[in-house]
């Protein structure tokens, strides 16, 4: 496993493999995470508190 950043995103991967990885961009008034696609599902009622969208979620600094 390791982090890299690309495009102003942070990775982490595992193996190398997009189903293993997990993105983070910061932003000036949030913070967003691109989760695996079922992750997202796995986790769906614990991140529906925050503003959850297609492929990622965001979290507000404040």
């Amino acid at each position: 496993m390791y982090w890299k950043i690309g495009e102003k995103i942070v990775l982490e991967e595992q193996n190398g493999k997009r189903q293993e990885q997990i993105m983070i961009a910061g932003y000036k008034n949030c913070v967003e995470l691109y989760p695996h696609p079922t992750t997202m599902e796995k986790f769906d009622s614990e991140l529906s508190e925050y503003k959850p969208a297609k492929g990622f979620v965001q979290f507000p600094l404040e």
